[in-house]
């Protein structure tokens, strides 16, 4: 099979930008002539496919380009002969040179439905759906735009793209999408290990709004304020301490530095008593603070991005966590949850809402049996009758799990 010629460069730009140059040349042949040999080479072309020879009828369309030539009063017709090629060119098999024509014809006619949505039909059979749906997108807004004043009165009007098949194009993205974000993430983390940037947390402000949004925010603050300031705390610490006693005053620091907005020294301190446990493990069974310890480590890492590292830290702080502290293990689950939820994986995220909304039925049955079966005052009253207290309210750290939604 014979290589078909294309259309050059030069011919694209000159179309793409006309001058007054091509009009001032001598033509060698008259308009009457140049006219009809494109008339015969179109209809030659389509006479061919009627015949189901598409490789010749791409070339003589060709030849019919060729005729075109530059002259910019031709480029209706180019346009409609390059489209013509491109659909010989599919037929053909020749897929990347239908793919090129179509770009050719794009590029001057952006608007040139036809086109696109041969574009998006090569791209689909390709399997690269995200270029399919781009095409596809593009046909749609065009479509919109040019339909804006029936849109706007609420005229219906039928879309050029069918819905069903923007919504299973969009289905087959994601998979690619949730890959190349992985991908992006992992090369984003790798450069900043390299430089220490991943141990770097967002802005103070970021990280105030994200810690004020937690419930037990007002605890860990009036703590920090009736601790020892941060100076106090490094005297103390530069004494020979045991292992444990040092994993707790470092906490107890870092929690000071976090008060006073100093969250990267923070993170250091805390940083510093998770390597003394990685290094000792049977520290932890001395610590008085290990689980908060654990569920701070949680939070830097998940501010820093690190996921896999901070869900690791959330499950440590779970099992640290004392069984009667449903509230504590609610809040950690909500931010496992979370946790799942930016890395988009959802099942896993209700999963752990579910647990979270267990403990809460759980909690409520108890604090019913234990309101009813209690047994009424006994001796002499000392004053009137007091009600009962009504069931507790849903605690705010338990919203997101009935709402279904999580720490971001």
């Amino acid at each position: 099979m014979s290589t078909l010629p294309k259309m050059t460069s030069n011919q694209k730009a000159t179309l793409a930008a006309p001058t007054q140059e091509s009009a001032s040349e001598p033509a060698s042949e008259t308009n009457k002539e140049l006219a009809e040999r494109l008339e015969k080479h179109d209809k030659e072309g389509k006479k061919l496919y009627k015949e189901q020879k598409y490789t010749e009828a791409a070339a003589a369309f060709t030849a019919a380009i060729e005729a075109c030539g530059t002259d910019p009063k031709y480029q209706k017709q180019l346009v409609i002969l390059l489209n013509n090629r491109s659909a010989m060119y599919e037929k053909a098999g020749l897929l990347d040179l239908a793919l090129e024509d179509c770009g050719t014809v794009l590029e001057l006619d952006a608007k040139h439905a036809k086109a696109r949505n041969k574009r998006a039909r090569i791209f689909e059979g390709q399997g690269k759906w995200k270029e399919a749906l781009t095409e596809y997108c593009a046909v749609q807004l065009d479509f919109m735009h040019s339909n804006k004043e029936k849109l706007i009165r609420g005229i219906p009007l039928d879309p050029p793209v069918d819905q069903a098949k923007m919504e299973e194009l969009c289905d087959k993205c994601v998979p690619e999408a949730m890959t190349e974000a992985e991908a992006r993430r992992e090369k984003y983390l790798g450069e900043q290990k390299k430089t220490g940037g991943h141990l770097k947390l967002p802005t103070k402000h970021t990280v105030g709004m994200l810690l004020e949004s937690f419930t037990s925010c007002e605890g860990w603050k009036a703590d920090a304020a009736d601790d020892k300031t941060v100076g106090e705390l490094s005297v103390e610490l530069a004494a020979d301490l045991e292992p444990a006693d040092k994993c707790d005053l470092l906490f107890k620091r870092g929690r000071r530095s976090a008060f006073d907005t100093n969250y990267d020294e923070a993170y250091a301190d805390f940083r510093q008593a998770m390597k003394i446990l990685d290094e000792k493990s049977d520290v932890k069974d001395e610590m008085r603070y290990y689980c908060d310890l654990l569920e701070w480590d949680g939070v830097c890492k998940h501010l820093s991005y690190d996921m896999s590292g901070a869900t690791v830290a959330y499950e440590k702080a779970l099992e640290a966590c004392d069984d009667s502290n449903g509230a504590k293990k609610c809040e950690l689950m909500v931010r496992c949850a979370g946790i799942k939820m930016d890395e988009g994986e959802i099942p896993t995220a209700e999963k752990w809402f579910e647990k979270v909304r267990q403990i809460n039925r759980s909690e409520q049955t108890n604090y019913n049996n234990e309101t009813l079966t209690s047994p009424p005052p006994s001796g002499p009253r000392l004053g009137p009758e007091l009600p009962r207290r009504p069931a507790p309210p849903l605690q705010p750290l338990h919203a997101p799990a009935e709402s279904g939604e999580g720490y971001r």
